[in-house]
């Protein structure tokens, strides 16, 4: 934990240094309002689980044209890369889950949560983008992360630790 921690920092000191940012209002009620935008987030996180697993069980009805995928190792590939994604999108979807409480009351635990969560996706991406054989794909992805990170650091300081210590913060509640 204390390796993210000084992941945060430095990523903070990134963010600091652009001559732009959110206006005072605007940061305020976005980590007054994240809780529920988070719970948006986790109902769409669940449909797009269900999707994706609805998507499987009707591709593999479809098992005459698997022998051409397995022996081009497509299939077997295509296979794993989705179990991934599933599996991993759900851990996030669980961890955004836990945040709920914690940013309802402005905890920095649920901003520690989030910002695992940012971290998460980007793993998911690169790993998805390397089994996909998709490397362009995560373009995109960089910059959603970092319009995502850009609002998530700047909403941070509105987080504030109850405790003084520099060690990782804990779940209190």
């Amino acid at each position: 934990m204390e390796s993210i921690h000084k992941l945060e920092n430095t990523i903070a000191g990134w963010y600091k240094q652009l001559p732009f940012h959110i206006p005072a209002n605007i940061r305020k009620w976005l980590a007054e309002n994240l809780w529920w935008l988070v719970i948006i987030g986790v109902v769409l996180g669940i449909l797009g689980i269900i999707t994706s697993l609805q998507a499987i069980f009707i591709a593999s009805s479809y098992s005459n044209l698997l022998p051409y995928a397995v022996a081009s190792g497509l299939g077997t590939t295509l296979t794993v890369s989705i179990w991934i994604n599933i599996a991993m999108l759900l851990i996030m979807v669980a961890i955004e889950a836990m945040a709920v409480s914690p940013l309802k009351q402005q905890k920095k635990w649920g901003w520690d949560l989030m910002f695992l969560a940012m971290l998460l996706s980007a793993v998911l991406s690169v790993v998805s983008s390397i089994m996909s054989m998709h490397i362009m794909g995560l373009f995109p992805v960089a910059i959603g992360l970092a319009i995502g990170g850009f609002v998530l650091f700047e909403i941070r300081d509105s987080f504030k630790s109850k405790t003084s210590g520099s060690g990782p913060i804990q779940p209190k509640n």
